[in-house]
């Protein structure tokens, strides 16, 4: 459009309708001068588009039909072009001058409306947009004069509930009546408070109902507006919309349904759950309940004179009962894993005695095949904190699956530390020997193809520690068994799954799968890498806390492992404390045996303590070696324990008597102090090696450290000391192994090993257990132990006994009891006023419920025990709260100041 213009532009034309005059302001509007105009048809400056219209109203003007007074009011509305280009909306007002000689027939009066056609576009759009955006949205409108109490109801909104015509301009009655009669106060309450609101900023009203349709049935609706009101206050108009909201009503009731059943189903998840756990831990008692009389009878058969054929079946027994409590175990275990309820208990661990602990005990499972057993442990720093049970229970788990699938060859656990970042290993007190090893399992990415690993979808959060006291452990152990197929090793640590396909091992399946959770919530991750017909290698690591109270590890390894400076300065300063004394250093010594994963380990140990090493396969050899040393002090490690024993000793007289320490095969019987000296030896102890019995045998073989103690599974010939003379170059000493027969006049192999691990106690024991089977086995138990045993039923009859002072030296009480139970009978004990509230109360139970140790420890008892019971740990109980008797001395006790 072209600019506005104020004045009105005239222009009179003749009969032919060609202009005879035009004004100035008609001229500007045109853009043309008057010459310009004079003769130019008054229709030559109207827009093309506008000439029908115009043509047909000037054909009205000049009609003779037409009566005079509708011939005056004609008025047209065009665009009057400008010669630039622009234009001008203008109201042509004609007048008919025909009746006036002079004028001519026709002027026109012209007035610039451009302004008010602008609006009228503008409102059209707007209305447009308005009537676009309602369409879009589907919303009804409806706008109610409060005044007249008339309410307008658009189209849209008719349309949505179904209304008729002439409902449209009803009163407010018309909505009113389609409330849903259960709503109907609420939405009416709601609508007269926010009237009185009477406030222009306040929310606009908004409520949710149901509103009745016409076929009689009700959908929900949104209604909102806003409201005005005058100066009094008075709400005089409101206007809104409503809007259908059945389907997100229904989506939200199913929901809420859905919501509820979930709901339903958790509380049934976790009614069923904790009906589970119930009866597991009431099965658990039950089962353990007759357990612990099988087996604790069998233990006690066992250490009686009997044929050799019912020793076999009461091991048997044992056995098949030991087996069947492990799978009770892995059953609780794995449920208690699920239901997130087993919690870790890290405390203060020799972890090199916790891992030789479990070589020793389960290296009798290959013996009868000729399995080799061997502990590896490679790191001088051992002292940290763990829990020493589940920790165990892995290494149990994963030594004895490689026990049930070795059936030739060799098992190896070793041990390592890693560095925290690359978890490359490396070794600590090894500086003078040390071995890169090619079948390496990698964490957690890099195993190949034919490797399973776990734990990178299911991370569980890794134990929080000082980060400076914190190290990386590696656990592997590696097997010479028939492997495992790759197709099924991604099967491996599922539960209840095997990957056997042949039937003949059996298992439940659970040991790898509560092995692998175990290792989880210790912070580790666990992998396999297995050949099938060659062998398998199970490997773990888990970051474990140094314990800074121990001298082994009183300085925490370095960060930068890989930094070959730091390295060198942690092994000079972590291995003092692992080594012989200066004048057993740069010693030579030969070790015999025809297994090479022991004879490899052995010299390692041996070359770690600053000693030489060598090894040999047999008796021949090793005579051969020493006929051709021209050293004085030279161990041999024989193979044989009998004949070829006595073979050797034969050639060694010519050879200046070199020192003999003795290997004994796992199982077997040790030879007493006299035996020893008969033959000729400083020491001897059983396989596996174990570092500690090394270590003492060297330092009194070695060193002639005179001691009158003995360590389970080692004897030390400390009569023979007696004669010799001890200095940096004394008389050589010999290390050697048994052989598998047994020594003549020695006793049974049981009871000759049991004699040399029992302790002799003479404590009063009081009893309080309500099972007969459980009494009879825990008073021959302790009866064997040496303890006088006192028997109560229950709660009640052990406080009547208890009133006299000082009268038992421990009490092993039963938790569940009728009449009074244990823990009851425990808190009424702790009471100060008490005459033996001293006394240490340890408990006996066979349930395996959450939080059983925290009742016990509440009541105020000092200890723990788990049915079925055994010789063993009844008599750790009354070590540790009674005292020891005996000469007797635990694995890791060191002879060297």
């Amino acid at each position: 459009m072209g600019k506005s213009y104020q004045e009105r532009g005239v222009f009179i034309c003749d009969e032919e309708a060609k202009n005879i005059y035009t004004n100035k302001a008609y001229q500007e509007m045109t853009g043309c001068t008057r010459e310009e105009l004079l003769g130019l048809g008054w229709t030559s400056c109207i827009h093309p588009k506008d000439l029908p219209s115009v043509w047909s109203q000037a054909l009205r003007l000049y009609s003779r039909n037409s009566e005079m007074e509708n011939r005056h009011e004609i008025q047209c509305e065009f665009r009057l072009m400008h010669r630039d280009g622009s234009f001008i909306w203008a109201n042509c007002q004609p007048v008919d001058m025909s009746g006036f000689s002079g004028v001519g027939t026709f002027v026109g009066i012209l007035e610039d409306i451009s302004w008010r056609k602008e609006a009228e576009e503008s409102l059209r759009q707007s209305e447009e947009r308005f009537l676009l955006a309602m369409q879009g949205s589907h919303d009804g409108l409806w706008d109610w004069d409060m005044v007249t109490n008339k309410v307008f109801y658009s189209r849209r909104y008719m349309q949505m509930l179904g209304m008729e015509a002439e409902e449209s301009n009803g009163n407010f009655s018309v909505f009113e009546s389609r409330i849903h009669p259960e709503h109907h106060n609420a939405v009416i309450t709601s609508l007269g408070e926010y009237l009185s609101a009477h406030g222009l900023d306040s929310h606009p009203f908004e409520v949710e109902t149901p509103l009745q349709m016409k076929n009689g049935t009700y959908l929900w609706f949104r209604m909102r507006g806003q409201a005005l009101w005058d100066r009094n206050g008075t709400a005089i108009r409101m206007a809104g919309s409503i809007t259908n909201i059945t389907e997100r009503r229904n989506w939200e009731e199913e929901q809420a349904r859905l919501i509820a059943n979930l709901a339903d189903a958790r509380d049934k998840a976790e009614t069923t759950a904790k009906a589970r756990s119930e009866f597991l831990a009431v099965m658990s008692h039950e089962i353990r309940t007759p357990l612990n009389g099988v087996i604790g009878m069998a233990s006690i058969l066992l250490d009686t004179a009997s044929t050799p054929e019912q020793q076999e079946c009461l091991e048997t027994i044992r056995i098949s009962g030991e087996c069947l409590l492990s799978i009770i175990n892995d059953i609780l275990d794995l449920s208690k894993i699920d239901a997130g309820k087993l919690n870790l208990t890290p405390v203060p661990c020799n972890l090199r005695n916790l891992v030789e602990d479990v070589g020793s005990l389960l290296a009798l499972r290959g013996e009868a095949e000729g399995v080799e057993m061997v502990v590896h442990y490679r790191s001088a720093l051992s002292a940290v904190f763990v829990d020493a049970v589940r920790l165990r229970q892995v290494l149990i788990n994963l030594v004895g699956n490689a026990c049930k699938f070795t059936h030739k060859g060799y098992i190896a656990v070793d041990v390592s530390i890693v560095c925290s970042t690359c978890h490359q290993e490396f070794f600590l007190g090894q500086k003078q020997y040390q071995k890169e090893i090619s079948d390496r399992v990698f964490f957690p990415k890099e195993f190949n193809k034919s490797s399973s690993h776990c734990g990178e979808e299911e991370q569980l959060s890794p134990i929080q520690m000082p980060h400076q006291m914190l190290q990386w452990f590696r656990f592997s152990v590696i097997d010479t068994g028939i492997g495992i197929p790759a197709d099924t090793l991604g099967l491996l640590f599922e539960k209840f799954t095997q990957c056997s396909t042949t039937g003949t091992y059996g298992g439940t399946g659970l040991g790898l799968a509560v092995s692998k959770k175990l290792v989880e919530l210790m912070g580790g991750s666990i992998g396999v890498e297995s050949t099938e017909g060659i062998g398998s290698k199970f490997t773990f690591i888990i970051p474990l806390e140094l314990d800074p109270s121990a001298e082994q590890g009183h300085r925490a390894p370095t960060n930068d492992l890989c930094n070959e400076e730091a390295h060198e300065e942690e092994v000079h300063s972590v291995a003092k404390a692992d080594r012989l004394p200066k004048f057993a250093e740069q010693r030579r010594v030969l070790v015999v045996d025809h297994h090479e994963m022991t004879k490899e380990v052995v010299c390692e140990q041996i070359r770690a303590w600053g000693m030489e090493s060598r090894a040999c396969n047999n008796v021949s050899e090793a005579v051969t070696i020493l006929k051709q040393s021209t050293h004085e002090n030279e161990p041999i490690h024989i193979e044989n324990f009998g004949q070829e024993m006595e073979r050797a000793r034969a050639e060694l007289p010519a050879l200046k008597g070199p020192q003999l320490i003795m290997l004994g095969h796992v199982g077997q019987s040790l030879p007493s102090q006299p035996v020893l000296a008969e033959l000729g030896c400083c020491a001897c102890f059983n396989r596996p090696t174990r570092q500690a019995y090394l270590r003492n045998a060297l330092a009194v073989a070695l060193a002639g450290i005179p001691t009158t103690l003995a360590l389970p599974h080692c004897t030390l010939n400390t009569g023979k000391l007696q004669n010799l003379h001890f200095g940096p170059f004394s008389n050589p000493c010999l290390l050697f192994s048994n052989g598998k027969e047994a020594v003549k006049g020695e006793d049974s192999p049981r009871s000759l090993t049991s004699a040399s691990q029992s302790t002799v106690h003479k404590s009063r024991v009081l009893l309080v257990e309500d099972n007969k089977v459980n009494q009879m086995v825990a008073v021959r138990l302790l009866n064997t132990l040496g303890c006088t045993v006192t028997v109560a039923c229950n709660g009640i009859e052990a406080l009547s006994i208890l009133e006299c002072p000082s009268t038992y030296d421990i009490i092993f009480m039963d938790c569940h009891m009728p009449g009074m139970d244990g823990f009851e009978t425990a808190r009424l004990l702790r009471q100060e006023n008490h005459a033996s509230h001293t006394v240490p109360i340890v408990a006996l139970t066979a349930a395996t419920s959450e939080g059983e140790v925290e009742k016990c420890i509440a009541s105020g008892m000092d200890d723990y025990i788990s049915k079925p019971v055994t010789k063993a740990i009844l008599q750790r109980a009354l070590d540790r709260w009674v005292g020891q008797e005996s000469c007797c001395m635990t694995a890791g006790t060191d002879l060297l100041p």
